[in-house]
């Protein structure tokens, strides 16, 4: 009976042992998994950026692996010539523009006109290769507000006007283009009611100083007189086609024109319009005075065309 006892109280105290120890291996066990996954996942994070490192350029960076070729790297070679290509095409074009505006420099010339107050650009070269002096704006007092109706922008032959500066703009001899741009809506009559204003008192001026002219020895000479007057109509008459050319016109914001100057007189383009031409050289000597010659209708922009004009 003794014995039974001792042999079952053994068999308890183990199993109660046993069941004791059982949570301790079974953590140590977890323990361990874990241990090997944690391992598992920083080789293959090491592994992936090995290959993200080789793939790496000086330029650029892939941060992409190819999982379907695990073995796939960019050679350093190639990544040297990448950026070989790329450095030179860079450099080229880069070249090619410093260039430019270093040619640009050496004329004097600038890239492009702007006017300052209505932002309205104007290419430093026209369709007829003369060049451009500088740009402005024609500002119309309306009551006490100041109105901004056109930027306008002064080209000319660059050679022959480098080589008679002495002579200014208005009596240079060489031909001269004047760009316009409408800053807002304006209709061709109240267009021309403006322009009325400046260019027929130059008109009659010119052949007042045409009239009265005299000879060496300071005497009035008729011959001259009667020029004059026949001069002073031929002027007055090309005032009245460009009145009747302006006056059905609808001249809209963004309205493009140019008024060109050579030695045949002067001619007016305005977009969607027909070109009128004049060949009176009184008119067209007016003409240019409303834009370069004293009291000009829009100072600001006289003096950028003479600064424009002397930096040739």
């Amino acid at each position: 009976m003794l014995r039974r006892a001792l042999l079952r109280s053994r068999s308890s105290i183990a199993l109660n042992a046993s069941r004791a120890l059982a949570p301790s291996f079974k953590a140590r066990a977890l323990s361990t998994d874990d241990d090997a996954k944690a391992k598992t996942r920083a080789q293959a994070e090491a592994e992936a950026a090995k290959k993200i490192n080789a793939g790496a350029s000086p330029l650029f960076s892939w941060t992409e692996v190819d999982v379907s070729n695990a073995d796939r790297t960019i050679p350093r070679w190639q990544n040297a010539a990448f950026v070989v290509v790329v450095g030179a095409f860079f450099a080229y074009f880069g070249n090619k523009l410093t260039s430019r505006a270093g040619r640009r420099a050496a004329r004097g010339i600038r890239a492009a006109a702007t006017d300052p107050a209505t932002k309205i650009s104007f290419p430093d070269t026209n369709s007829a290769g003369l060049t451009v002096l500088g740009a402005g704006c024609r500002v119309k007092r309306v009551a006490i507000i100041d109105v901004k109706i056109y930027a306008l922008a002064m080209y000319v032959d660059a050679d022959a006007a480098r080589a008679q500066k002495g002579k200014g703009l208005l009596n240079g001899d060489y031909d001269k283009e004047l760009a316009i741009e409408l800053a807002r809506d304006v209709d061709g009559k109240t267009f021309m009611e403006a322009m009325d204003e400046s260019l027929g008192p130059r008109i009659r001026e010119i052949a007042t100083n045409m009239a009265t002219a005299e000879d060496e020895d300071g005497n009035f000479m008729a011959s001259v007189a009667e020029a004059a007057e026949k001069a002073e109509e031929a002027a007055v008459d090309s005032l009245d086609a460009m009145r009747d050319g302006f006056s059905s016109l609808k001249l809209k914001q963004g309205t493009k024109m140019t008024i060109t100057w050579t030695s045949n007189g002067c001619a007016i383009a305005v977009a969607g319009a027909a070109k009128m031409e004049f060949e009176s050289a009184e008119f067209a000597k007016a003409l240019l005075d409303v834009y370069v010659g004293e009291g000009p209708v829009a100072p600001a922009a006289a003096q950028t065309f003479e600064k424009g004009l002397a930096a040739l």
